[in-house]
């Protein structure tokens, strides 16, 4: 089976998440998926994907083809409008099949792949093609996590980067805290629901610091807005490259991460296997055991 990604316009962690779950969901059923939506605007970032257009597991010779990448839009478009004619003009056709995450089932909050009921109606398609975001195979992902980190390997030049930086912050402190600041969109997103200022994270950040009595605590900041380090007093703090996978990946490092809700953490505590605490309110009182591990990214 050929399973083709379309319609996912969100940014870089939404991206990767959603090719996340496809990729454990094509290793379960040795089949190949092609990613036609945003991630390959991101492509070029992981060394797997870097010269392959459009993005695709496996990589293998046999699939080793790349298209220009202007072209890959305009595919994308052309596969998605063959979808509605199946949609209207042959809706039973086994071959092909779309899934949308808009008929997931009534009160679930994704569509699942590992659906027993799908599963049974996918045993004569020979092309799967998926419009939207919403769709995971938590089960899947998790069974097969070692082998999607290794795909989403960054390239080598960012690798080396953030291995540098890391070597550096190591160097200075018994423990790394990556801290998300997340303000920017997070202002409108949601009625600005997740949104918190400066000095509530500078709060916040102090008591993750009184976690670690007598340990050298550093905080690697990374933000969507620039920030100042004199807002950061009393704290021994580090900005990262600012570069958007670099700061991902070198979070990815740390020893725990604390953002708001957000795929840009929830991937990196996924790939880095690291305790994240996800902030849902400024007030409340951080322990350690708020920091949980994720087998899958939690969102």
């Amino acid at each position: 089976m050929i399973i083709v990604i379309t319609s996912c316009y969100n940014q870089l962690g939404n991206q990767m998440i959603l090719f996340a779950h496809f990729i454990a969901f094509s290793i379960e059923h040795n089949s190949t998926v092609f990613n036609l939506g945003s991630f390959n605007k991101y492509a070029y970032l992981f060394e797997e994907t870097k010269q392959k257009n459009p993005a695709r597991y496996p990589v293998s010779y046999f699939y080793s083809f790349a298209l220009p990448p202007q072209s890959i839009p305009l595919l994308e478009s052309s596969v998605r409008f063959l979808s509605k004619l199946i949609g209207k003009f042959y809706p039973k056709i086994n071959a092909i099949k779309v899934i949308k995450d808009c008929e997931m089932k009534k009160g679930d909050t994704h569509f699942c792949l590992a659906d027993q009921t799908l599963q049974e109606s996918l045993e004569s398609t020979k092309i799967l093609i998926s419009q939207g975001y919403l769709f995971r195979a938590y089960s899947l992902l998790e069974k097969h996590s070692d082998t999607v980190r290794a795909y989403f390997k960054p390239a080598k030049e960012y690798q080396d980067n953030v291995e540098s930086l890391i070597e550096k912050l190591r160097k200075e402190a018994q423990i790394l805290v990556g801290i998300h600041i997340r303000q920017g969109d997070y202002k409108t997103f949601m009625d600005g629901t997740f949104y918190y200022s400066s000095s509530q994270y500078v709060k916040m950040m102090m008591q993750v610091k009184d976690l670690f009595p007598g340990e050298d605590v550093k905080f690697l900041v990374c933000s969507n807005v620039k920030q100042s380090e004199s807002t950061f007093e009393g704290l021994n703090i580090s900005f990262p490259t600012g570069h958007l996978l670099e700061d991902m990946y070198a979070l990815a490092k740390c020893d725990y991460i604390m953002g708001p809700p957000s795929s840009y953490t929830a991937w990196a505590a996924f790939y880095g296997k690291v305790p994240l605490y996800v902030v849902s309110a400024p007030e409340f009182e951080i322990t350690l055991e708020k920091f949980h591990m994720y087998a899958v990214p939690p969102v």
